[in-house]
């Protein structure tokens, strides 16, 4: 009876450590496919949109090339200053079918999305 006891304790012992090997693999596989020590997905790094957006970039030449500030002298009746909540500027509301005409995209949800997306547009 000892030896079946053994053999109990020895096959007991044996899936305890295939157990154990299949869970270091386990880890083993999992710290390669997690990220390098060095690579922290929650650095934080600060950046202007000038940095972000190439310098020959093709809305940049049309901020160049359009003075956009004489819209708000042709709003200016529209807008009172001390009634209500502040409007979207003025520009801005017509900068956006510009780019929406720019790169052709057909509906202004689709127009107001790819502005949040791409910091060019911006």
């Amino acid at each position: 009876m000892k030896t079946k006891s053994s053999e109990v304790i020895l096959l007991g012992i044996f899936l305890a450590l295939k157990e154990y090997n299949k869970r270091k693999r386990y880890l083993v596989r999992c710290s390669y496919v997690s990220h390098p020590p060095e690579y922290n997905r929650h650095q934080v790094g600060f950046y202007t949109l000038d940095e972000l957006v190439p310098k020959d970039h093709f809305l940049r030449k049309v901020e160049e090339t359009i003075d956009f500030s004489f819209i708000y002298d042709l709003v200016e009746d529209s807008y009172s200053s001390d009634n209500g909540r502040p409007s979207l500027d003025p520009v801005l509301l017509v900068k956006i079918p510009l780019i929406q005409c720019f790169y052709g995209i057909r509906s202004m949800r689709q127009t107001i999305k790819n502005i949040e997306v791409n910091t060019a547009y911006r």
